[in-house]
């Protein structure tokens, strides 16, 4: 069964999954790429039914096309490529290209079950802006009277 990892958080996530998807394929495992929500398409993008010609050393896009983005496969299929994969990356969580993001409780991030590791990443484009501005769901979340969205992002920890 696959080591199973999830990006969440806002800006830079499916960047991240790239660079891990690729630094693992250099150490000549099987990898895939998956999204539990919307990705931006890859050109790359493989079909289900090829799982038996899988190479190692190679990074594999898996999806369903809605649009312009890819969404997750059917959890059939998402438990066969477990299966077939040394490493899956999973992007699991949405920030609409924001580099910050107040989750909503109620589903996100949608992660499957059987995840070995969570890495959340919030993007460096939020420092010195306004929270307001830099932040997917920050008015719908926050009390507007007690918090001032003019406030700004100073550091990470």
């Amino acid at each position: 069964m696959a080591y199973v990892i999830c990006v969440c958080g806002a800006g830079g996530k499916t960047t991240l999954c790239h660079n891990l998807a690729n630094k693992k394929a250099l150490e000549n495992k099987k990898v895939c790429i998956l999204t539990t929500t919307h990705m931006w398409k890859d050109n790359n993008l493989s079909d289900i039914k090829t799982l038996h010609d899988i190479k190692y050393g190679l990074v594999y896009f898996f999806g369903n096309i809605e649009g312009e983005k890819v969404i997750f496969v059917d959890y059939s299929d998402y438990i066969e490529i477990c299966k077939k994969f040394d490493y899956v990356i999973i992007e699991a969580d949405g920030s609409k290209c924001m580099p910050i993001k107040i989750p909503n409780s109620e589903n996100e991030p949608k992660i499957p079950d059987n995840v070995n590791e969570i890495i959340v990443v919030y993007g460096k484009q939020a420092l010195d802006r306004k929270i307001g501005v830099v932040c997917h769901r920050f008015v719908e979340f926050m009390d507007k009277d007690k918090y001032l969205i003019d406030n700004y992002i100073i550091c990470f920890i």
